[in-house]
């Protein structure tokens, strides 16, 4: 009797044990390679294999652990409904998989995405945590799933792998509707083939290119907007719009750039949403742009209108999350610049055309991109946001150039205008001196004969005092001014072929060579600026080169002022090349004491000097990568009554033939635009003239040069 029971209960067991096989076989997940597809990825988030179980038990990991009780749900379908009272979800997921054959020689990755913090189990072991899921004893942090990397997972086929997930997620703080994680739910963990991990790579890649391309050229415009100075009703109108559309498109862009960097899951959507808001209301400020420089500004109304329109559709779509009813605005706002077009087309002059040229593209672009929202057409949305972000601001550029030049075109026109008058002035005074001549010769011919012998010695005098450095000085004054205008007008041009081959080159889609020929603008409008400043420099250094030096005598301590002003000196040679090291020698006279000089007028000295010896070491170092820039700067109290500077430095030293010429207003060694030449002049005038003092200088060409300043304490 004992013995049928017992072999009973063993039938029991062994039918119970049996039919857990074929249960734990019917929830085996089997992958084939078909499954990868064209694109090489495989969701598993949604598979109905995955099992789940609220709460924390680590050893809910292991592979013997018998799953009793548990229900059948993957990751896809928590909801809020999963939540306890404090908003928190908490479980654990188990899958068995398993790969077959064609499988073999195939590396596979594991990526998962969304915000819920998840520590991975393959075959018991921890494998990645994303995130903190609050185990361990460590507190609870979100996963940031923007630009995630791919996990490489070593999966046998043929084998049969338990994959094991804690899984701990919150309620949004935003949307109280959803989790934090359900917008990404479907896609939140996927196996990824070789090819499909080297395309996520190139997407990060291209989208950071994007995201870097548009919040450059979008700040460097909008800077470029508030800086200029039109004075006209209509270009302050102008500038106005575009210097506020500018700055909402710059914050947009720099608000979808931040994604880049790991932020908290309520700062990352706040900034996403509000990029998109500024993205539809910054497009109305430039169609009033537009429709100024046309000549037909809008109404009051109308702008109201249009920039109401855009702000409803920005919000709309934050609150619903439908970029298509924010794309209505856009749609509006392209109506009236194609009605502004075809209104003004007949009248477009000059100037004009570059604009009507940039927002045909951004019309197109405008429209592509809604196009593409509305799933007209099938093209990448960020080649549309960047023609429709960079055609009006790049289009503006070329519309200042042009402006500008027509501005100078006009100042020339007027400037000859002036010239005629005054050369007409001029022999009309010329007609009349030798009428009066004539009447003197006839009253005085012997006083007539003396003035011409007068005339005529004076004039040989000047032309032998002031003949040599007279020419050198026009000649230096004509080639300095003359250099800087020539540049303006060459690179203004250049710019102007340049944006043409940037719009063929942007209406072809070649983005990598738009942003190669905006770097190209950009340096020369940098260029622009740069001789534009260099010539007024030079009018400037004319000046101060010819009006007497001012300024009150007081006791200085020439020790402190000589180390602020080389500090000086320094810090401005760093800006201008950051790569530059040099090492600083200084041997300062404790017992200098107080002298009485002019600190400004010294300081202006000091600094001439100091900055032609960093240019000079400078200069030598880009010939010589092994040479070691030096420059010593001692003070010495060489009598009672008399104080010693010296400014010593290893560079490339003066060439004897210049010697002599160095100290000439408006000489200079430096390439054209790094110097006007009045350095040493004007220094040399502030010693000897205004203080008195002594000024020279040795030197060894190719080895180095030393200057002396030498002056009297009382």
């Amino acid at each position: 009797m004992l013995k049928r029971s017992l072999l009973s209960s063993l039938l029991i067991i062994t039918f119970f044990a049996s039919l857990s096989t074929v249960i734990a076989r019917d929830n085996v997940l089997k992958l084939d390679k078909t499954m990868l597809g064209n694109e090489q990825r495989i969701s598993l988030a949604s598979a109905k294999e995955w099992i789940y179980r609220a709460g924390n038990n680590p050893d809910w990991a292991r592979t013997d652990f018998v799953a009793s009780g548990w229900e059948k749900k993957n990751p896809s379908e928590l909801s809020v409904k999963d939540a306890d009272k404090e908003g928190r979800v908490e479980g654990w997921f188990r899958l068995r998989l398993v790969l077959d054959s064609t499988f073999q020689s195939i590396p596979l990755d594991f990526r998962k995405t969304g915000w819920a913090a998840v520590d991975l189990y393959v075959d018991g072991k921890l494998i990645k945590t994303y995130g903190i899921t609050g185990s361990f004893g460590k507190s609870y942090k979100e996963y940031y799933p923007y630009f995630s990397p791919t996990l490489p997972i070593i999966l046998v086929p043929g084998q049969e792998h338990m994959v094991a997930l804690h899984w701990v997620d919150y309620v949004s703080p935003l949307f109280p509707e959803i989790l934090k994680s359900t917008p990404d739910a479907l896609e939140s963990l996927t196996l990824f083939g070789p090819d499909a991990v080297k395309d996520l790579l190139s997407s990060f890649r291209t989208k950071t290119i994007y995201l870097t391309l548009w919040l450059i050229i979008s700040a460097i415009m909008t800077l470029l907007f508030w800086l200029i100075p039109f004075q006209g009703p209509q270009e302050r109108n102008v500038v106005r719009s575009l210097a506020v559309w500018g700055t909402l498109t710059c914050i947009h862009n720099l608000f979808l750039f931040i994604e880049v960097f790991q932020l908290p899951y309520s700062l990352y959507f706040s900034t996403f949403l509000a990029a998109w808001l500024l993205f539809y209301v910054s497009f109305p400020f430039s169609v009033v742009a537009i429709a100024h420089i046309l000549g037909r500004p809008l109404s009051l109304v109308l702008r109201v209108v249009i920039i109401a329109v855009a702000t409803i559709g920005g919000i709309a779509t934050i609150i619903i999350g439908d970029n298509r009813i924010g794309s209505v605005s856009t749609v509006l706002g392209s109506l009236v610049v194609m009605y502004l077009l075809v209104a003004a087309w007949k009248n477009v002059r000059g100037a004009q055309w570059p604009v009507v040229v940039g927002a045909i593209i951004s019309l197109v672009s405008y429209l592509t991109y809604a196009a593409i929202i509305y799933g007209i057409i099938d093209l990448p949305t960020k080649l549309a946001m960047t023609g429709a972000l960079i055609a009006i601001p790049l289009s503006f550029v070329v519309y200042i150039i042009l402006r500008f030049r027509e501005i100078l075109m006009d100042v020339e026109s007027k400037a000859a205008a002036v010239v005629r008058i005054t050369e007409e002035k001029q022999d009309l005074l010329a007609s009349q001196n030798q009428q009066l001549e004539m009447q003197v010769e006839e009253r005085t011919s012997e006083l007539n004969k003396f003035l011409k012998e007068l005339t005529a010695t004076q004039a040989q005098l000047v032309q032998k005092e002031k003949l040599a450095s007279l020419g050198e000085l026009t000649a230096g004054i004509a080639h300095e001014i003359q250099n800087p205008l020539n540049f303006v007008n060459n690179f203004s041009e250049l710019s102007e072929e340049l944006v043409v081959e940037l719009e063929g080159e942007l209406s072809k889609g070649y983005i990598a060579e738009a942003s190669a020929i905006a770097v190209d603008i950009r340096s020369n409008v940098q260029k622009i600026r740069q001789h534009g400043g260099r010539a007024s420099n030079i009018v400037r250094g004319m000046l101060e080169h010819s009006r007497s030096t001012s300024g009150d005598v007081q006791p200085t301590d020439l020790n402190q002022l000589i180390e602020e002003y080389l500090r000086l000196a320094y810090q401005a040679q760093l800006t201008k090349h950051p790569g530059f090291h040099c090492e600083l020698i200084t041997d300062f006279d404790p017992e200098l004491g107080q002298i009485d000089v002019v600190p400004q007028e010294i300081g202006r000295v000091l600094l001439n000097l100091f900055g032609n010896a960093f240019y000079t070491v400078y200069s030598k170092g880009k010939q010589n990568p092994d040479f070691k820039p030096l420059v010593w700067i001692s003070t010495k109290l060489a009598h009672p009554d008399s104080v010693e500077i010296r400014v010593r430095d290893n560079g490339m030293g003066i060439p004897e033939a210049i010697k002599s010429k160095i100290m000439q207003p408006f000489f200079t060694t430096k390439p054209t635009g790094e110097g006007t030449g009045l350095g040493l002049s004007l220094s040399y005038d502030i010693i000897t003239k205004a203080h008195g003092g002594s000024f020279s200088f040795e030197s060894s060409e190719g080895e180095w040069s030393e200057f002396y300043v030498k002056l009297f304490s009382k």
